[in-house]
């Protein structure tokens, strides 16, 4: 007995949007040599605001051309017989044309409004094409005992299951170029794609996108619908229909949710009287399926298997490598007659876990400095900053670069090079207090700091100006000590004293700066790179305002820098207030 059922629910968005179900599906059933069936769906986009009704239109159009030709079915099959593909062309043409007058006649009995204009289409609206705001794919498949067929447009899913149990998809729209072709599109008849059988299938199963999209590939999409294929047999009665659509209902409703969020459609056609014969064939194709998903997962187990053993291999090769490493260092050690057995060496591959442990030491007193190494910046920063473990004191942290520069009887504090990326005022102050801590640790009782900024005199145009000239107010306040604050300065006034004389500038500071505050990262980095390439100045580094002076320099330093930003560190630690 030929039978079908179909189900329909309304997508996430559109229940969301309070918006119509855009989907339709038709079923004939009451044929007695054939069955039918028809899924469209209706676009979802403002200017297509007929939709729904326009897939409306559109299954019924389908539903009444087939059942014009095939209402004399001997005649239908011997035209049939005879030239198929010309036969099934004159249907998808009927069809077209009664759609097209469906949307004529609702347009006379319910005219476009000024208001759907206004709503939809910014009164961008084409009334030569008024057919496109009803614009829908559409999806036909057909079942009887001498021939089967179907024709498609659009993005929807035509799946058919022959008397064997074998699945398949004659027509393929997601791989098929038309895919995004539609019925109110001029050349509609020539984007159809068609399907023949001279043998009644087990089913056709046909949906819209809404539900192919809610799966993550089409081999998932093809096991449900397998699945709900295994169930066809037991609808013997209307209650066991209606109770079927209302689980698939559920399912979609469910789906859409998790899924595509579009509405989703099915509609199905099958021969009952088959599917004890292809019963066994379905429960065979279904372990064969599985044993198939076993065999994919097995190889898949290789894969990463393999992939494993070369990892290993790889780790392996690098330990041994490392192993060389540090055998080669721990001889030039013994030749410094350094004895190892004095350090613990805490081997962790993880950065992030590294620099933590670091961290750790260091709070819990059992190291006294941090230092980045091979180290991004911010995985050290974001461990030094751990609410548990880090070493926050609450004040800013700003990095201060040491110079030494051949042809000056001093050294050169600059500061913030790296941390802070454009400070504000009480910023600046912090910095400054951070950087006079560290010179005071290398003996400079009070040192003299430069505010640099481009020029020497307070511009309103320049805020830099005025922060310098703050700062300089905020020393003589007493707000901030142990030191001589002085700007704004040029840096040629602020290092050279004959560069500070030839302009006039008389001030404790001038031509005698210790510590040179950048206004800015950008300006920081730049300089404090130049004196390194340019200027060839030997340097240290420290980030500081944390528990204990932390060490970065960066991975293109010399280990000379290295070893002085160490040793810099060391001296920092042992005199930290």
């Amino acid at each position: 007995m030929l039978n079908g059922i179909s189900a329909v629910t309304t997508g996430q968005i559109h229940i969301n949007q309070g918006r119509e179900c855009e989907d339709y599906t038709e079923l004939d059933l009451e044929r007695k040599d054939y069955v039918m069936t028809a899924v469209a769906d209706g676009h979802s986009s403002q200017k297509h605001f007929r939709s729904d009704r326009g897939s409306q239109f559109a299954a019924e159009a389908a539903k009444e051309s087939i059942y014009e030709y095939m209402n004399d079915y001997n005649r239908f099959v011997e035209a049939y017989n005879y030239d198929k593909q010309y036969l099934i062309n004159r249907i998808i043409k009927m069809t077209i044309s009664k759609w097209h007058i469906k949307i004529n006649e609702d347009v006379d009995m319910n005219p476009i409004t000024q208001n759907e204009i206004d709503k939809y289409l910014d009164n961008d609206f084409d009334i030569e094409n008024i057919s496109s705001i009803y614009d829908t794919t559409l999806a036909v498949g057909v079942m009887s005992q001498e021939c089967s067929f179907g024709f498609l447009i659009g993005d929807g899913s035509f799946v058919v299951i022959d008397k064997n149990g074998k699945m398949n998809t004659p027509i393929d729209n997601i791989e098929n170029k038309n895919h995004k072709k539609t019925l109110s599109d001029d050349e509609a008849y020539n984007n159809f794609t068609t399907y023949f059988s001279d043998e009644m299938p087990f089913a056709i199963m046909i949906s819209t996108s809404g539900l192919y999209n809610s799966f993550i590939d089409k081999k998932d999409f093809l096991d449900y619908n397998y699945s709900i294929a295994t169930e066809l047999g037991s609808l013997n009665t209307i209650d066991d229909k209606i109770n079927m659509e209302e689980k698939l209902g559920e399912q979609f409703e469910e789906k859409s949710k998790q899924g595509s969020q579009d509405d989703i459609s099915m509609s199905i056609i099958f021969n009952s009287d088959n599917y004890d014969g292809i019963i066994k064939n379905l429960e065979n194709m279904k372990k064969i399926q599985e044993i198939d998903n076993e065999i994919n997962y097995s190889k898949e187990k290789i894969k990463i298997f393999e992939l494993n053993n070369e990892q290993i291999l790889s780790q392996k090769n690098e330990n041994n490598e490392n192993i060389e490493k540090l055998a080669s260092e721990k001889q030039e050690l013994e030749k410094l007659n350094i004895d190892l057995n004095n350090y613990e060496l805490i081997d962790i591959k993880d950065l992030s876990e590294a620099s933590l442990k670091a961290v750790e030491l260091v709070s819990s007193k059992k190291a006294d400095i941090v230092m980045k190494g091979l180290v991004d910046t911010s995985i050290v920063l974001k461990a030094v900053l751990n609410k548990e473990i880090g070493l926050r004191t609450g004040n800013v942290l700003s990095h201060t670069g040491v110079f030494a520069v051949e042809g000056y009887n001093r050294l050169f504090f600059i500061t913030d090079a790296a941390m802070n990326i454009d400070p504000d005022l009480n910023t600046k102050k912090q910095i400054i207090e951070n950087a006079v801590r560290l010179a005071r640790a290398l003996d400079i009782e009070e040192p003299k700091v430069a505010v640099l900024c481009a020029k020497e005199k307070v511009n309103p145009k320049m805020p830099d100006t005025v922060d310098a000239k703050e700062l300089e107010e905020m020393y003589k306040r007493g707000e901030i000590k142990n030191c001589i604050v002085g700007g704004p300065f040029a840096l040629d006034n602020a290092v050279s004293e004959e560069a500070a004389k030839h302009k006039g500038i008389d001030h404790p500071v001038a031509g005698k700066a210790d510590v040179l505050l950048v206004p800015d990262i950008e300006a920081g980095n730049i300089f404090y790179k130049s004196m390194t390439f340019f200027a060839k100045a030997e340097s240290a580094g420290l980030v500081l305002g944390a528990k204990a002076p932390i060490v970065l320099t960066s991975r293109a330093d010399s280990d000379v820098t290295k070893l002085n930003s160490i040793a810099l560190g060391v001296l920092a630690a042992s005199k930290n207030d």
